[in-house]
């Protein structure tokens, strides 16, 4: 349990870094929670993501089950950037932020319980030269570690 812990802890230390995030889900349009840009919350050592997205008023009321929910965290300029996939659904009550409400009343919180998180590791190869990079392609080859899956499934 505490190689899990430390992956959750790496993957928060990375959300928290970026902080913002493309937000997707898998629900049909009718429920109207659209693909946009978010910017995390809170991140909590349970694997939890906490953020507000819009959505129409009306229709928040709708969603009452889980979804599956893809964000995607990146920004330019990092050598870095996350793949979150998991289970999210709306969230009634956030105790530790209730402070952090947002303006207007079509936006609701979402909480985000991750079940796979990707990390992929950006080089910026102009900066090398020619040999360097020769190097750098080569043990790639063998020891790569550029790319890393944590599987959070089966945790509860």
């Amino acid at each position: 349990m505490a190689a899990k812990d430390s992956e959750i802890a790496f993957i928060q230390n990375k959300i928290m870094d970026i902080s913002y995030a493309k937000f997707s889900t898998d629900l049909t349009p009718e429920f109207c929670l659209f693909t946009n840009v978010i910017k995390t919350i809170k991140s909590d050592s349970d694997g939890n993501i906490w953020f507000f997205t819009s959505c129409k008023g009306e229709y928040a009321k709708n969603i009452n089950q889980e979804f599956f929910a893809c964000l995607d965290y990146y920004q330019k300029g990092r050598n870095f950037y996350l793949r979150i996939n998991g289970k999210a659904s709306i969230a009634e009550t956030a105790p530790d932020f209730a402070d952090a409400q947002i303006a207007g009343n079509n936006n609701i919180l979402i909480k985000c319980k991750i079940t796979k998180a990707e990390y992929f590791e950006n080089e910026q190869q102009y900066k090398l030269s020619a040999r360097e990079r020769l190097v750098k392609y080569i043990s790639k080859l063998f020891y790569s570690n550029s790319h890393k899956i944590f599987d959070f499934s089966g945790v509860a």
